[in-house]
């Protein structure tokens, strides 16, 4: 399985959910490199990997377009 990338972003209505990340509310340098050190990205990297494959197959599985929810896309996006 081909790991993906840990994320840290900032709490937005776009990114809240129940993905596995690191959220950082105030976006300022010294809360960036506390969520750096918090995903354990050089200390512990087992656990990075963790996180990694836990966020892609959250984003494959909720967010990814299925073959049978194509037609709906393609029939809300084009014209008629």
């Amino acid at each position: 399985m081909v790991p993906g990338i840990p994320v840290i972003c900032t709490d937005v209505e776009a990114y809240r959910g129940h993905f596995p990340c690191t959220r950082i509310y105030s976006n300022s340098t010294e809360e960036q490199l506390a969520a750096i050190r918090y995903t354990w990205l050089i200390l512990m990297p087992v656990i990075a990997w963790g996180m990694r494959c836990m966020l892609r197959e959250s984003v494959m599985r909720k967010y990814m377009p299925r073959v049978d929810n194509l037609r709906h896309w393609l029939r809300n996006w084009l014209a008629d």
